[in-house]
């Protein structure tokens, strides 16, 4: 059976571009929108940008399902620029259901308990004669009392039977405090417009942990040409603290796009609550924090954010995240906003 891995988003680029139009590439908007095709009167937040096969699924935890705790959840994403209209449209493609690999890994990851922070990404590999797809899903939950870090995996079966493998906890980094939202730095690690990510330009893995009082970040030095295989590991290794970790407050939700870092922190100097900070790799350290600015951030509380670049067909980045800011459709919604290209 062959597999089609298919890029995340849809990127439209029509042959008859009118060149005068005010953008000759696509622009994501200048002012925060609420994704609303997506949001519910719950709370929706700690979003991914993962990609399946055949599937454009945006992943995200919510407690839609149930207000005790929180699942992670799916739609069909599809983003589209218009030339001749001048706009974005992004919207959930209704047509398309969930996928049995998809359901599979929901039935796999989801429990009474609350599942955090979903990361992930499809590499390719060699198994004997044929290259295979994998897909690879991190997140954290708390089953055992505090927030741990555990991953799963889908690639096909001998049989042509696709099924998530049983969650594994990621034993190198767990302890009794909570560890959350991994994500994994390359200077060459990108998220763009591909789809396959190649595992063998992973560098470390950063996360979030609680173990010296608040939310600090944390990096491994950590190899995976071979994914499944390292991130089995049960020898524990000792992490080393991100200088950019603030001592007067909480840091969470990094994720890494090449050389370009975006969080969330209470740190004092913002403007209310969580706010969206980026950093850049710069001489081998990441650079001092900048604040994303009152254009995004608010009084509220702005959390997780993702962002991912275009190589190709758009003038800026896509960032998005979520907020409590009010007039969404209730408690936490997800945002998107261009920003600009900080990184060549």
């Amino acid at each position: 059976m062959k597999f089609l891995a298919k890029i995340f988003f849809i990127l439209l680029i029509t042959s008859s571009c009118d060149k005068s139009n005010k953008y000759s590439e696509g622009h994501f908007p200048d002012v925060v929108v609420n994704l609303e095709a997506i949001n519910s009167s719950a709370d929706d937040y700690n979003m991914d940008l993962p990609v399946i096969h055949d599937e454009h699924m945006f992943h995200f935890s919510s407690n839609r399902g149930n207000m005790n705790h929180f699942d992670i959840v799916g739609k069909n994403l599809i983003l589209q620029w218009d030339y001749a209209a001048e706009h974005l449209i992004i919207d959930v493609n209704k047509s398309r259901g969930t996928s049995l690999p998809m359901r599979s890994l929901f039935d796999s990851v989801n429990t009474f308990c609350n599942e955090l922070g979903p990361y992930s990404f499809t590499y390719e590999s060699q198994v004997g004669n044929n290259m295979q797809l994998t897909y690879l899903f991190l997140y954290a939950n708390d089953c055992a009392g505090n927030f741990d870090i555990k991953f799963t995996y889908i690639d096909p079966t001998e049989n042509n039977q696709i099924a998530a493998a049983s969650p594994t906890s990621l034993a190198m980094v767990n302890t009794e405090a909570n560890e959350l939202y991994p994500t994994f730095f390359g200077e060459d690690f990108t998220w763009e417009s591909r789809y396959i990510t190649s595992p063998a330009s992973v560098q470390k893995l950063v996360y979030c942990s609680d173990k010296d009082g608040v939310y600090d970040f944390y990096q491994i030095d950590l190899t995976i040409d071979d994914p499944i295989v390292s991130l089995s590991s049960a020898e524990a290794i000792a992490p080393e603290k991100l200088s950019i970790s603030s001592a007067e407050g909480n840091d969470k939700c990094a994720f890494i796009n090449g050389r370009l870092m975006v969080f969330t922190s209470d740190r004092p100097g913002g403007y209310g609550g969580y706010d969206l900070y980026y950093s850049l790799y710069e001489g081998n350290a990441w650079s001092e924090p900048v604040n994303f600015g009152e254009r995004i951030n608010t009084e509220f509380d702005e959390y997780r954010p993702v962002i991912l670049t275009y190589d190709t067909g758009f003038d800026n980045n896509l960032l998005l995240f979520s907020s409590n800011r009010p007039g969404g459709k209730g408690g936490f919604d997800l945002y998107y906003v261009g920003v600009e290209k900080m990184i060549d």
